[in-house]
């Protein structure tokens, strides 16, 4: 029998139960070995809670950071670096719940730090064990989730090519065709197995996770008699969007007046999230820029030592809601070479660049002063870089080349973003780069949250001083 999407998510589902476990057996061991006995040492309540607390947190970080993604095994030093992260985090929100409780000289620090690196081996220790011994000995297709298709091919075209853009943790297996009359052969390349009735045999056997209706919404006959017959099919069944419906990303199902309404389009940082968005915003930028003004005075001295001309350079950009601010960088390029609309963008070993602007564009310093626009409110620490006005790829116009470029207005831009810590810094000059840095953003926008602002500024510090994609 094939396996499917299902006996992963078995896997992933063990997986979290045995964290929260290791973690459990993690804090126990460090106390029995380091502190029974000892009558200076907190009461064990103090180490119950803190551990108990912690199963908590482990569980709501290990899911937003999407610990439990399982990918191919050449990306096992990704995972246990998001494990290492999710770990990192909690351990951060257990010392800030100490301090405002007042109660962090109760706990031993050694405790602390033998917990912490014992539970991470732990946890560690296991997904490579799953990697190397388990995994291997698996179906191939053993993560994938099993989809089959069915509809008439006009519609499922654009659904399949959708569906493929999962990836590799996708499988479509099969089309359906929901006429009595049709013929075989294939839609994108998926091959037809048959009719309606063909379904609930195609799925008993196995291997399919998820069943896609791509139908015309309209059609309300048609799509009630298809979902009728797949009644006793045991898999869930979905009615994808057509036509115009695939141009958005699918936020959920809700009632206006009695109507049913999908939201094509959300809000970002609706409610809270707009608090929180701009209390870390400011946050972080103050305490930033007081950290770096020494290195910034530093910088500014050797900018204007180092060629005739300004220290800083000002751009007018495009922020949210189109609003047209200046942006501010240190100077990189000879003042008498620079390009106020970014006309031509910047190259390596670009003759335009000096001295030292080719190790401030190197290790993103130049960037700093933006901090300044963060507490001025134009920009965000963490968001999608702003693109110069006259910016091309290809020819032609960022703004003409993709219409879901406009998406990146709806929140302010950032100092570093989800495309810069993916190896997507630099050069944007052809159209398949802005295609793969606009896609980050966009997946930016749509899945927000504190704590992918917090995953990105950790990856900056670990990924971008050793990208060498900046010029």
């Amino acid at each position: 029998m094939r396996t499917g999407g299902h006996f992963a998510e078995l896997v992933r589902g063990a997986l979290r139960v045995a964290d929260l476990a290791l973690i459990a057996l993690a804090g126990l061991a460090a106390w029995a070995l380091h502190l029974a006995g000892r009558p200076d040492a907190a009461p064990p309540a103090y180490y119950a809670a803190a551990t108990g607390l912690a199963l908590l947190l482990s569980a709501n970080v290990f899911h937003l950071l999407q610990v439990y993604r399982i990918g191919p095994q050449r990306r096992q030093f990704h995972r246990i670096g998001q494990l290492l992260l999710g770990w990192t985090l909690v351990l951060a929100l257990l010392i800030a719940a100490a301090f405002f409780t007042k109660t962090s000289e109760a706990f031993s620090r050694l405790w602390v730090l033998i917990w912490f690196g014992g539970a991470f081996g732990l946890m560690a220790g296991l997904r490579l064990l799953l990697a190397l011994v388990v995994e291997p000995r698996l179906p191939q297709d053993w993560r994938q989730l099993g989809v089959v298709v069915v509809g008439c091919p006009d519609r499922a075209q654009g659904v399949i090519e959708r569906l493929r853009d999962a990836g590799e943790a996708l499988a479509v297996r099969g089309f359906f065709h929901d006429a009595e009359a049709f013929h075989a052969g294939a839609v994108a390349g998926i091959p037809v197995l048959g009719g309606l009735d063909a379904v609930e045999a195609y799925c008993r056997g196995g291997g399919v996770d998820r069943i896609v209706l791509a139908l015309p919404w309209s059609d309300e006959e048609r799509l009630r008699l298809a979902l009728r017959r797949l009644y006793a099919v045991p898999v869930d069944v979905h009615v994808a969007g057509t036509g115009a419906a695939l141009a958005f990303t699918h936020h959920g199902l809700s009632h206006l007046a009695g109507v049913p309404m999908l939201h094509a389009l959300n809000r970002p940082f609706a409610g809270w999230g707009r608090v929180l968005k701009a209390a870390e915003d400011k946050a972080l930028a103050g305490a930033m820029l007081v950290a770096a003004a020494p290195l910034m005075l530093l910088i500014a001295a050797l900018v204007r030592l180092d060629s005739p001309g300004p220290v800083l350079f000002r751009q007018v950009r495009l922020g949210f809601n189109r609003q047209p601010f200046a942006v501010f960088k240190f100077r990189t390029l000879y003042h008498h070479l620079s390009d106020a609309h970014g006309e031509t963008l910047v190259g390596r070993n670009d003759a335009r660049v000096t001295r030292v602007g080719r190790w401030l564009r190197r290790w993103s310093l130049d960037e700093l002063p933006q901090l300044l626009n963060v507490l001025r409110g134009e920009m965000s620490v963490v968001g999608p870089r702003p693109h110069a006005l006259k910016a091309a790829a290809g020819g032609h116009l960022y703004t003409e080349l993709f219409d879901e470029y406009a998406l990146r207005y709806r929140v302010r831009p950032g100092i570093t973003g989800w495309a810069q810590v993916n190896g997507l810094r630099g050069d944007t000059s052809t159209v398949e780069l802005l295609r793969r840095r606009l896609d980050h953003d966009v997946f930016y926008i749509e899945n927000w949250s504190i704590w992918l602002d917090l995953k990105i500024l950790f990856l900056t510090l670990v990924r971008v001083p050793f990208d060498r994609q900046a010029v």
